[in-house]
Protein backbone atom coordinates (compact mmCIF):
# COMPACT_ATOMS: atom_id res chain seq x y z
CA UNK A 1 0.00 0.00 0.00
CA UNK A 2 1.31 3.33 -1.10
CA UNK A 3 0.74 6.46 0.61
CA UNK A 4 -1.46 7.64 -1.74
CA UNK A 5 -3.52 4.62 -1.62
CA UNK A 6 -6.64 4.72 0.46
CA UNK A 7 -8.48 2.00 2.39
CA UNK A 8 -11.53 1.85 0.27
CA UNK A 9 -13.21 -0.41 0.14
CA UNK A 10 -11.64 -1.19 3.75
CA UNK A 11 -9.82 -3.37 5.59
CA UNK A 12 -10.75 -6.91 6.92
CA UNK A 13 -10.69 -7.98 10.35
CA UNK A 14 -7.75 -10.31 10.56
CA UNK A 15 -6.73 -9.59 6.46
CA UNK A 16 -2.90 -8.59 6.55
CA UNK A 17 -1.59 -5.29 5.13
CA UNK A 18 0.46 -6.19 2.45
CA UNK A 19 2.70 -3.65 2.93
CA UNK A 20 2.34 -1.27 6.40
CA UNK A 21 2.20 2.64 5.62
CA UNK A 22 4.47 4.71 7.86
CA UNK A 23 3.50 5.43 11.08
CA UNK A 24 2.02 8.59 12.38
CA UNK A 25 1.11 10.93 15.40
CA UNK A 26 -2.30 12.02 16.28
CA UNK A 27 -2.37 15.01 18.65
CA UNK A 28 -4.35 17.60 20.72
CA UNK A 29 -2.53 20.97 21.18
CA UNK A 30 -1.39 21.76 24.43
CA UNK A 31 -0.64 25.58 23.78
CA UNK A 32 2.09 27.61 23.12
CA UNK A 33 2.39 25.38 20.24
CA UNK A 34 2.96 22.48 21.97
CA UNK A 35 1.25 19.08 22.01
CA UNK A 36 0.39 16.05 23.50
CA UNK A 37 0.28 12.67 21.14
CA UNK A 38 0.38 9.02 20.54
CA UNK A 39 1.59 6.56 17.91
CA UNK A 40 -0.45 5.57 14.96
CA UNK A 41 1.03 2.75 13.51
CA UNK A 42 -1.27 2.00 10.23
CA UNK A 43 -1.40 5.50 8.64
CA UNK A 44 -1.93 5.11 5.14
CA UNK A 45 -1.10 8.51 3.45
CA UNK A 46 -1.95 12.01 4.71
CA UNK A 47 -5.08 12.17 2.77
CA UNK A 48 -6.30 8.66 3.48
CA UNK A 49 -5.27 8.88 7.24
CA UNK A 50 -6.90 12.29 7.23
CA UNK A 51 -10.12 10.92 5.72
CA UNK A 52 -10.18 8.43 8.82
CA UNK A 53 -9.96 11.31 11.26
CA UNK A 54 -12.88 13.09 9.60
CA UNK A 55 -14.86 10.45 9.47
CA UNK A 56 -13.80 9.33 13.17
CA UNK A 57 -15.14 13.06 13.93
CA UNK A 58 -18.36 12.80 12.28
CA UNK A 59 -19.53 9.49 13.48
CA UNK A 60 -18.15 9.30 17.11
CA UNK A 61 -17.24 13.21 17.60
CA UNK A 62 -20.01 15.30 16.79
CA UNK A 63 -21.13 17.07 19.36
CA UNK A 64 -19.47 20.35 20.99
CA UNK A 65 -17.71 18.67 23.64
CA UNK A 66 -16.00 16.21 20.59
CA UNK A 67 -12.46 17.61 21.16
CA UNK A 68 -12.27 16.71 24.66
CA UNK A 69 -13.81 13.01 23.68
CA UNK A 70 -11.46 12.81 21.12
CA UNK A 71 -8.55 13.57 23.41
CA UNK A 72 -9.93 11.52 26.74
CA UNK A 73 -10.61 8.53 24.27
CA UNK A 74 -7.08 8.92 21.60
CA UNK A 75 -4.87 10.42 23.55
CA UNK A 76 -5.15 9.64 27.44
CA UNK A 77 -7.50 6.48 27.84
CA UNK A 78 -4.56 4.25 25.58
CA UNK A 79 -1.18 5.25 26.62
CA UNK A 80 0.29 2.46 24.40
CA UNK A 81 -0.84 4.19 21.41
CA UNK A 82 -2.35 2.67 18.08
CA UNK A 83 -2.17 -0.35 15.66
CA UNK A 84 -4.90 1.51 13.75
CA UNK A 85 -8.09 3.55 13.96
CA UNK A 86 -11.31 1.77 13.17
CA UNK A 87 -13.37 -1.22 13.90
CA UNK A 88 -15.08 -4.09 12.58
CA UNK A 89 -18.86 -6.05 13.71
CA UNK A 90 -19.77 -9.37 13.47
CA UNK A 91 -21.86 -8.38 10.73
CA UNK A 92 -19.28 -6.15 8.83
CA UNK A 93 -15.77 -7.06 8.58
CA UNK A 94 -14.45 -3.92 7.04
CA UNK A 95 -12.32 -1.83 9.96
CA UNK A 96 -13.84 1.68 9.75
CA UNK A 97 -14.72 4.54 12.05
CA UNK A 98 -17.85 3.27 14.19
CA UNK A 99 -20.21 5.07 16.51
CA UNK A 100 -19.25 3.94 20.33
CA UNK A 101 -20.04 1.40 21.73
CA UNK A 102 -17.90 0.06 19.13
CA UNK A 103 -14.24 0.22 19.94
CA UNK A 104 -12.41 3.36 18.74
CA UNK A 105 -9.66 1.19 17.27
CA UNK A 106 -6.82 -1.42 18.38
CA UNK A 107 -4.37 0.37 20.23
CA UNK A 108 -1.37 -1.36 21.58
CA UNK A 109 -1.85 -1.18 25.75
CA UNK A 110 -5.06 -3.22 25.63
CA UNK A 111 -6.49 -6.56 24.56
CA UNK A 112 -9.91 -7.10 22.89
CA UNK A 113 -11.45 -8.05 26.38
CA UNK A 114 -10.19 -4.30 27.12
CA UNK A 115 -7.65 -6.18 29.89
CA UNK A 116 -4.25 -4.53 29.95
CA UNK A 117 -1.72 -6.66 27.05
CA UNK A 118 1.13 -8.39 28.78
CA UNK A 119 3.51 -6.05 27.14
CA UNK A 120 1.78 -3.04 28.64
CA UNK A 121 1.80 -4.88 32.19
CA UNK A 122 5.31 -5.38 31.83
CA UNK A 123 6.06 -2.56 31.53
CA UNK A 124 3.79 -0.84 33.67
CA UNK A 125 5.83 -3.21 36.26
CA UNK A 126 8.88 -2.16 35.39
CA UNK A 127 8.18 1.18 35.93
CA UNK A 128 6.75 0.40 39.56
CA UNK A 129 9.96 -1.33 40.41
CA UNK A 130 12.00 1.76 39.03
CA UNK A 131 9.69 4.14 41.36
CA UNK A 132 10.38 2.15 44.27
CA UNK A 133 14.38 2.23 43.72
CA UNK A 134 14.00 6.08 42.80
CA UNK A 135 12.50 6.58 46.43
CA UNK A 136 14.75 4.81 48.11
CA UNK A 137 17.75 6.66 46.74
CA UNK A 138 15.35 10.14 46.95
CA UNK A 139 15.40 10.24 43.45
CA UNK A 140 11.61 10.11 42.19
CA UNK A 141 12.09 12.03 39.13
CA UNK A 142 9.71 11.25 36.15
CA UNK A 143 12.67 10.18 34.18
CA UNK A 144 13.79 7.94 37.02
CA UNK A 145 10.50 5.83 36.44
CA UNK A 146 9.76 6.08 33.18
CA UNK A 147 10.08 2.35 30.97
CA UNK A 148 13.25 2.13 28.78
CA UNK A 149 14.25 3.58 25.75
CA UNK A 150 14.77 7.08 25.17
CA UNK A 151 11.47 7.73 22.70
CA UNK A 152 7.97 7.43 22.60
CA UNK A 153 6.27 5.08 20.17
CA UNK A 154 4.10 1.66 20.05
CA UNK A 155 3.26 0.13 23.65
CA UNK A 156 5.76 2.91 24.95
CA UNK A 157 3.69 5.18 27.84
CA UNK A 158 5.33 8.15 27.65
CA UNK A 159 2.87 11.45 25.51
CA UNK A 160 4.81 11.87 22.52
CA UNK A 161 5.92 15.97 22.83
CA UNK A 162 7.48 17.82 19.68
CA UNK A 163 10.59 17.61 21.24
CA UNK A 164 10.08 13.59 21.22
CA UNK A 165 8.73 12.98 17.96
CA UNK A 166 10.50 9.33 16.85
CA UNK A 167 12.67 8.55 13.83
CA UNK A 168 11.00 8.17 10.79
CA UNK A 169 7.53 9.85 12.16
CA UNK A 170 7.11 12.43 9.26
CA UNK A 171 3.70 13.38 9.76
CA UNK A 172 1.51 14.70 13.09
CA UNK A 173 -2.47 15.09 12.83
CA UNK A 174 -3.05 17.80 15.53
CA UNK A 175 -6.65 18.22 16.79
CA UNK A 176 -8.33 21.17 16.56
CA UNK A 177 -11.80 22.24 17.74
CA UNK A 178 -12.70 23.56 14.01
CA UNK A 179 -10.54 20.79 12.00
CA UNK A 180 -7.42 18.76 11.34
CA UNK A 181 -4.03 20.33 11.18
CA UNK A 182 -1.25 18.10 9.73
CA UNK A 183 2.54 19.29 10.22
CA UNK A 184 4.95 17.57 8.32
CA UNK A 185 8.83 17.03 8.87
CA UNK A 186 10.08 20.10 7.06
CA UNK A 187 12.55 19.21 4.38
CA UNK A 188 14.25 22.47 4.41
CA UNK A 189 15.62 22.06 7.91
CA UNK A 190 17.05 18.49 7.16
CA UNK A 191 19.46 18.81 10.97
CA UNK A 192 16.40 19.84 12.79
CA UNK A 193 13.30 17.73 12.86
CA UNK A 194 10.71 20.68 12.27
CA UNK A 195 7.48 20.30 11.22
CA UNK A 196 6.22 22.41 9.19
CA UNK A 197 2.24 22.84 8.80
CA UNK A 198 0.81 21.70 5.52
CA UNK A 199 -1.15 24.66 4.24
CA UNK A 200 -4.51 23.13 3.36
CA UNK A 201 -8.31 23.64 5.09
CA UNK A 202 -9.38 20.33 6.13
CA UNK A 203 -12.14 21.22 8.59
CA UNK A 204 -14.90 18.84 10.66
CA UNK A 205 -17.61 18.01 8.48
CA UNK A 206 -17.17 18.81 5.52
CA UNK A 207 -15.05 17.24 2.22
CA UNK A 208 -11.67 16.86 1.58
CA UNK A 209 -9.73 17.56 -1.68
CA UNK A 210 -7.28 14.16 -1.67
CA UNK A 211 -4.90 15.62 -4.08
CA UNK A 212 -4.48 18.92 -2.30
CA UNK A 213 -3.85 17.47 0.94
CA UNK A 214 -0.96 15.23 -0.92
CA UNK A 215 0.43 18.12 -2.54
CA UNK A 216 0.59 20.25 0.33
CA UNK A 217 2.22 17.49 2.32
CA UNK A 218 4.78 17.02 -0.45
CA UNK A 219 5.71 20.45 -0.47
CA UNK A 220 6.90 20.74 2.76
CA UNK A 221 8.78 17.32 3.19
CA UNK A 222 10.52 18.07 -0.57
CA UNK A 223 11.74 21.15 -0.34
CA UNK A 224 15.38 21.79 0.98
CA UNK A 225 17.22 24.67 2.81
CA UNK A 226 17.91 26.42 -1.12
CA UNK A 227 14.16 26.23 -1.14
CA UNK A 228 13.67 28.30 1.93
CA UNK A 229 16.27 30.69 1.61
CA UNK A 230 14.85 31.65 -2.02
CA UNK A 231 11.61 32.34 -0.09
CA UNK A 232 12.29 34.57 2.62
CA UNK A 233 14.80 36.48 0.06
CA UNK A 234 11.59 36.98 -1.97
CA UNK A 235 9.35 37.92 1.33
CA UNK A 236 12.21 40.12 2.09
CA UNK A 237 11.64 41.83 -1.71
CA UNK A 238 7.73 41.99 -1.23
CA UNK A 239 7.88 43.32 1.65
CA UNK A 240 10.21 46.52 0.75
CA UNK A 241 8.33 46.76 -2.46
CA UNK A 242 5.31 47.44 0.34
CA UNK A 243 6.99 50.01 2.53
CA UNK A 244 8.16 52.09 -0.82
CA UNK A 245 4.87 51.75 -2.21
CA UNK A 246 3.58 53.70 1.21
CA UNK A 247 6.20 56.68 0.55
CA UNK A 248 4.16 59.21 -1.72
CA UNK A 249 7.28 59.80 -3.61
CA UNK A 250 10.96 60.12 -3.26
CA UNK A 251 11.66 63.44 -2.70
CA UNK A 252 9.05 63.04 0.47
CA UNK A 253 11.77 60.03 2.03
CA UNK A 254 12.80 62.64 4.49
CA UNK A 255 9.13 64.00 5.43
CA UNK A 256 8.31 60.22 5.34
CA UNK A 257 10.81 59.19 8.07
CA UNK A 258 10.92 61.88 10.21
CA UNK A 259 6.97 60.53 10.28
CA UNK A 260 7.33 57.41 11.12
CA UNK A 261 9.89 58.02 13.43
CA UNK A 262 8.12 60.60 15.30
CA UNK A 263 4.65 58.45 15.52
CA UNK A 264 4.84 57.81 19.24
CA UNK A 265 5.77 61.33 20.11
CA UNK A 266 2.96 63.19 21.82
CA UNK A 267 3.86 66.75 21.14
CA UNK A 268 1.81 69.36 19.51
CA UNK A 269 2.46 69.41 15.31
CA UNK A 270 4.21 73.63 15.62
CA UNK A 271 6.84 71.47 18.13
CA UNK A 272 7.07 68.75 15.71
CA UNK A 273 10.20 67.63 13.71
CA UNK A 274 8.75 68.57 10.61
CA UNK A 275 8.62 72.10 11.68
CA UNK A 276 11.65 71.93 13.26
CA UNK A 277 13.53 70.95 9.92
CA UNK A 278 11.71 73.90 8.10
CA UNK A 279 12.82 76.29 10.86
CA UNK A 280 16.15 75.33 10.53
CA UNK A 281 16.17 75.95 6.52
CA UNK A 282 14.51 79.65 7.20
CA UNK A 283 11.15 78.55 5.45
CA UNK A 284 7.55 77.76 6.18
CA UNK A 285 6.92 74.58 6.73
CA UNK A 286 4.57 74.52 3.65
CA UNK A 287 7.76 75.40 1.93
CA UNK A 288 9.61 72.07 2.97
CA UNK A 289 9.06 69.54 0.40
CA UNK A 290 10.07 71.33 -2.66
CA UNK A 291 13.19 72.58 -0.71
CA UNK A 292 14.29 69.03 0.43
CA UNK A 293 14.10 67.81 -3.75
CA UNK A 294 16.36 70.29 -4.72
CA UNK A 295 18.86 69.21 -2.01
CA UNK A 296 21.07 66.43 -2.44
CA UNK A 297 21.59 63.36 -0.37
CA UNK A 298 24.20 65.06 2.21
CA UNK A 299 22.69 68.40 2.01
CA UNK A 300 19.27 66.92 3.33
CA UNK A 301 21.65 64.88 6.28
CA UNK A 302 23.21 67.87 7.15
CA UNK A 303 19.94 70.04 7.22
CA UNK A 304 18.60 67.12 9.80
CA UNK A 305 21.72 67.55 11.98
CA UNK A 306 21.71 71.19 11.85
CA UNK A 307 17.81 71.06 13.34
CA UNK A 308 19.11 68.41 15.79
CA UNK A 309 21.90 71.05 16.92
CA UNK A 310 19.35 74.32 17.30
CA UNK A 311 17.32 72.01 19.28
CA UNK A 312 19.83 70.42 21.58
CA UNK A 313 23.37 71.86 21.24
CA UNK A 314 24.65 70.14 24.31
CA UNK A 315 23.76 66.49 22.71
CA UNK A 316 24.14 67.66 19.39
CA UNK A 317 26.87 69.65 18.59
CA UNK A 318 27.50 71.19 15.16
CA UNK A 319 29.16 69.26 12.79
Amino acid sequence: MTSTETLEPGILAGDEFAQEPDGAVIAVPAGGGAFQGRYLHHAPGPSATARIILDLFAVRYRSREGLRRAAAELINAHPGGWRYLGAATSKDREIRPRRAPAPVGSCFCHQDDGSPSPAYVEAALAAHARAEAAQLLGNASAASVLPPGGSAGPGHAALITRSSVPEGIDLIYLLYRDGLLIEVRDGAYPNYGRFTPAIVDVPWGREIDPGAIEDAVAAVRSRTPADLARAKVAETLAETAERLRAIPAHHDLVLHLLAGNSRHLSIPREHGPETALARAAGLHTAELPGHLHRLERGEQIRLLNQAAHLLNPAEHPAA
